[in-house]
Parts: C-alpha cells; sequence; structure tokens
C-alpha cells in the first residue's frame, strides 16, 4: 500500500516541477509580448506628425508629452503629477479614463492630496 502512494507522490511532485516550469516560461512569454506591445504604441510626436491637427488635438498632444512621466516599477505605464498638464485635460479626466492617441489616461487622487494622472 505504502509503495503505491510513495509513486502517486513521485508523480504529483514531478508534475508540480513540471508546472512550476511551465509557468515560468509563460510568465517570460507575456513580460516579451507585453514589450512589443508597448514599443508598438505610437509616440504622440510620431502620430502628430503623420496626421494635421485636429480640432486643437496636435497642442494637446505637444503639452501631454511634454509633461515629465515616470515609468511605473512594473514597467507597465506611466504617471505624471496633474500640475503638469492641461487644467481642461485633468477635468475631463476626473469623469473617468480617456483614451487618446494609443493610451487610456487616467486620473487618480493620492491620499495625501497629491494629483497624478497615469496612462498605459
Amino acid at each position: 500500500m505504502e509503495e503505491g502512494l510513495e509513486e502517486v507522490l513521485r508523480y504529483v511532485e514531478k508534475r508540480i516541477e513540471e508546472v512550476e516550469k511551465e509557468l515560468g516560461m509563460l510568465r517570460l512569454l507575456k513580460q516579451f509580448l507585453e514589450e512589443k506591445m508597448w514599443k508598438a504604441v505610437p509616440k504622440v510626436e510620431e502620430v502628430a506628425l503623420q496626421e494635421p491637427a485636429r480640432r486643437g488635438e496636435g497642442a494637446l498632444a505637444a503639452a501631454i508629452e511634454s509633461a515629465r512621466w515616470r515609468t511605473y516599477r512594473s514597467g507597465q505605464g506611466e504617471w505624471c503629477f496633474a500640475d503638469e498638464l492641461p487644467r481642461e485635460f485633468v477635468d475631463r479626466l476626473r469623469s473617468g479614463p480617456v483614451e487618446f492617441r494609443g493610451h487610456t489616461y487616467l486620473y487618480k487622487k493620492l491620499s495625501g492630496g497629491k494629483e497624478i494622472v497615469a496612462r498605459k
């Protein structure tokens, strides 16, 4: 009886090792794909050069891009202080996320009262 249990235990341990190895490979693949996606997103300057300015979008894009964007530690997205962006844009973000030229922007008010805008 114990011999059968030991065999099952060895099988389970082997499968756990295989699954952990596969999970590690999937995490690396996910990271690679996310990096490729971010590189594929056109930058505001590139889009501004290719498209004529529509309804002031060119000026807004330039103002947004000139802010000091900081990368999150995870590498997934950026943020800047809200006072570095045009007030009308931040006011619009207060009512919900906005997609603009390949990024999704989101307004956040931190616990200390600081206001930031995040983008992905």
